[in-house]
């Protein structure tokens, strides 16, 4: 129930959201279909905490990938004990 809680409180927006946009396209498939029926229409909500979960997940990510980045070396640039390493190849 504390992990519900969390995340209700967390994504509340996009539920919000959701919740809404679902209104808005059953009404849109009401008046174009002329009926009630079930359709993708109601995949509205899951699908918007879906993406938003990617994108946290992708920015997690890219954000991880940067940090590793900024503390790469290249390899002709380390120094070992005050000096440059050689990489084997020669200098012509």
């Amino acid at each position: 129930m504390k992990k519900l809680r969390r995340y209700i409180e967390r994504n509340w927006l996009w539920i919000v959201l959701g919740l809404i946009l679902t209104e808005k396209a059953v009404q849109a498939a009401y008046l174009q279909r002329g009926y009630l029926a079930y359709g993708g229409e109601y995949l509205t909500l899951p699908l918007i905490l879906m993406l938003v979960q990617l994108v946290r997940n992708v920015a997690d990510f890219i954000s991880a990938a940067l940090e590793e980045e900024v503390e790469y070396e290249p390899r002709r640039n380390r120094h070992h004990r005050g000096r440059v390493q050689r990489t084997g190849l020669r200098n012509r």
